[in-house]
């Protein structure tokens, strides 16, 4: 005789017993069957994730930042929360919380998993996490020399400045050197656009990204090291001081001077005009 002992499967099937329903998953292949309650299952109400599709949008993260994401589900028996970093199990349970390192970029999904055969899933997030650009080299500080004459001053010995060069990037990307060459590179990458060959004063980095819809990349952002300050122009008339963001307003002409400690920075809403005491301007 056998025993009416109800039991409720993680299939959301019922059986007499908990004997018979090891029975059944042996004979049907239903593997890690294990009893999620006592009695008889009840209604069964399929999941259903509370969050919009990509609810949180996209993430840009610095290596050691915290990512935070939440995930809630309805249904009968209680859903359980799985978390999915592109193909990969990465969590469990409502909240996703971990600090980031360049490994965790990619799109972030919740599955919500209430009998073995039933799930649903949702995209919430994408996270892209920032590279921290190289540190510029070594300052090196050897005094120039001075030199001396005794010739007379006159209009044939004096040295008269070369008109100012200029380089570009621009597209995706074009670089366009001071002695007018002209490159095309599509990757990711960080650029030495521009330094101080002398006395390594200054530099200027640019930091190529993904952008558009053809595989292209653009200028993210520039950054300029001059005498141990360091600022950051980003895309959106974002300027970024010492991790201090300034929101600049979109006016043609308009000059926004950033303090520093050591060097103040006249900064264009068209170009980086100036930098006061301008540094030398030997280029790489």
């Amino acid at each position: 005789m056998i025993a009416n002992d109800w039991v409720c499967s993680n299939y959301c099937e019922e059986q007499f017993n908990e004997c018979l329903m090891k029975v059944d998953a042996c004979s049907n292949d239903k593997f890690g069957v294990e009893v999620l309650n006592k009695g008889r299952c009840g209604k069964v109400q399929h999941p259903e994730i509370l969050e919009e599709e990509y609810a949180f949008g996209v993430f840009e993260l610095n290596e050691g930042d915290e990512l935070f994401l939440e995930c809630n589900a309805e249904g009968f028996p209680e859903p359980e929360i799985v978390w999915y970093q592109d193909d990969e199990i990465v969590g469990y349970g409502n909240y996703l919380i971990k600090s980031v390192s360049a490994a965790d970029g990619g799109e972030y999904t919740c599955e919500a998993v209430n009998c073995m055969t039933t799930k649903v899933s949702k995209r919430l997030a994408a996270v892209v996490v920032k590279e921290t650009p190289p540190a510029p080299p070594a300052r090196i500080t050897t005094a120039a020399p001075v030199i001396t004459t005794t010739e007379q001053s006159t209009f044939d010995n004096i040295a008269v400045d070369t008109p100012r060069a200029t380089c570009a990037v621009y597209g995706d990307p074009h670089f366009l050197t001071y002695d007018n060459n002209a490159y095309t590179y599509m990757g990711m990458c960080d650029n030495v656009l521009a330094m101080d060959c002398e006395s390594a004063r200054w530099f200027v980095y640019g930091r190529m990204r993904p952008c558009g819809k053809t595989g292209g990349s653009c200028l993210e952002s520039v950054t300029v090291f001059v005498d141990n300050e360091i600022l950051e122009l980003q895309r959106g008339w974002l300027v970024n001081r010492n991790g201090k963001k300034l929101v600049t307003k979109n006016r043609k002409g308009k000059e926004i001077v950033v303090k520093g400690t050591n060097q103040d920075f006249t900064y264009c809403l068209t170009e980086l005009c100036s930098l006061s005491p301008l540094p030398s301007t030997q280029e790489r």
